[in-house]
């Protein structure tokens, strides 16, 4: 069993963003956090309620009382349960009050405010969860407000560009040389959508693989001649909703065919899920996340 870490008070201010002040204000009105003291008297923190400090921090940043958001993570600690369960359950609401929070943001025109949400949400929380457990999520209430008429398609793509705008930051800070494996990102003629390939890179920089991002639509003869000549390992694409499913499966097969075997051809998004029949030696992922963790699995295979 892994036992838990204590912070100080003075580690838990600077990783949180809060003061020294604060914390112990909030201990005495709220009862939360509740640290142990050791037996000089200093406060020591458990990791997990610096995690859930975080989150909280975030709330109030984005408005919300303290009152509203530190006196029901008391709640929820008093009533029992495991450690664990509380967490995911605190987190699940911190993610749905960001998409509600980003959602109201962008229906107001405010820019600016979006992109603070959003970048905070990153820096706070690190790019993995901030793709898996905001970007995703969000995205997908995006295409529904869009569907059900409720956004119109100038502010589907405002919200596009932001966020592609924040992963391509994060992912210039990870572009490093000698990444492992090489691998050509892109899309094919019709597909303009960008946003699931650009999440992908982001994973997959932090995952330590050296990428080759080529934006959008580019030819399927331009693609083969990249993997040739930038001696590429996975071709990873990703195909939308809107690109036509009968098209998807020709590009692959095409492509397949004048590749070279052993390099991985990866594909993802909600288009290529959809596919009835996945072509041969063609990797479908349904979720960006495993495609991501599909990165260790080549390395060992590769040696």
């Amino acid at each position: 069993m892994v036992e838990e870490r204590f912070l100080p008070i003075g580690l838990v201010a600077r990783e949180t963003g809060m003061s020294r002040d604060v914390l112990r204000k909030w201990e005495d009105r709220y009862g939360f956090p509740s640290p142990i003291r050791n037996p000089a008297g200093t406060r020591l923190y458990p990791e997990s309620q610096v995690e859930r400090l975080r989150a909280i921090k975030r709330l109030i940043d984005a408005g919300r009382r303290p009152a509203e958001v530190v006196m029901p993570e008391r709640r929820a600690s008093l009533a029992g349960g495991s450690a664990g369960a509380r967490s995911d359950a605190f987190q699940s609401r911190i993610v749905s009050t960001i998409v509600a929070d980003a959602m109201d943001t962008l229906k107001t025109h405010d820019v600016q405010r979006l992109h603070r949400i959003l970048e905070r949400d990153l820096l706070s929380n690190g790019l993995r969860r901030f793709i898996l457990s905001t970007a995703v999520p969000l995205i997908r209430a995006v295409g529904n407000e869009w569907k059900d008429g409720g956004l119109p398609v100038y502010k589907e793509h405002v919200f596009s560009r932001v966020l592609e705008s924040i992963l391509d930051n994060a992912s210039r800070r990870l572009a490093l040389p000698g990444g492992s494996p090489r691998m050509l990102l892109t899309t094919v003629p019709g597909e303009l959508h960008t946003l699931g390939i650009c999440m992908a890179r982001s994973l997959f920089l932090e995952a330590g693989a050296d990428c080759l991002y080529l934006g959008a639509q580019m030819p399927l003869a331009d693609i083969v001649a990249a993997v040739d000549r930038y001696r590429i390992e996975v071709l990873g694409l990703s195909f939308s909703d809107a690109f036509p499913t009968r098209q998807i499966r020709p590009c692959l097969e095409e492509l397949r065919e004048r590749i070279a075997p052993d390099v991985d051809i990866w594909v993802g998004g909600t288009g290529a899920v959809r596919l009835p029949r996945i072509p041969f030696a063609v990797s479908v992922f349904a979720d960006i996340g495993d495609a991501a963790a599909e990165l260790h699995t080549l390395r060992a295979r590769r040696g």
